[in-house]
């Protein structure tokens, strides 16, 4: 888990340093705001639980990423899947954390870190 944790926490400051759009805010105090998009209905990676707080494993990983590094505050946007991608593209979230798979239209838009962070297999049947 550890392991893992470390290794998702390199590709998303990879991210942040690769996506470099600028929107990131520098309080006075030196702690920068990180706007973090995720989403709202996908189980079991980013949605709302029953007392409609943000829940799942993209919001618990960036929970504690936020821990480990007091330099940055993320603050999660959490949205549609839609509408994640156009924060993202319009620079109202700086990143974003949500099972987005890269494909020629997106890799021309963003840039993607080198490391997943979740590995499943296809099935097809018939």
């Amino acid at each position: 888990m550890w392991l893992g944790l470390g290794v998702v926490g390199v590709a998303v400051a990879a991210v942040m340093l690769l996506h470099g759009n600028g929107e990131s805010a520098k309080s006075a105090s030196g702690v920068t705001t990180v706007n973090v998009g995720s989403g709202n209905d996908g189980q079991p990676f980013g949605y709302l639980d029953k007392d409609g707080k943000p829940a799942g494993m993209d919001i618990a990983l960036i929970q504690a990423i936020d821990k480990k590094l007091p330099q940055y505050k993320f603050k999660l946007v959490l949205s549609d899947f839609p509408t994640l991608i156009t924060n993202l593209k319009s620079g109202k979230t700086d990143m974003a954390l949500y099972q987005i798979e890269k494909n020629a239209e997106r890799e021309q838009d963003f840039k993607f870190g080198q490391v997943g962070y979740t590995v499943w297999d296809t099935l097809l049947a018939t």
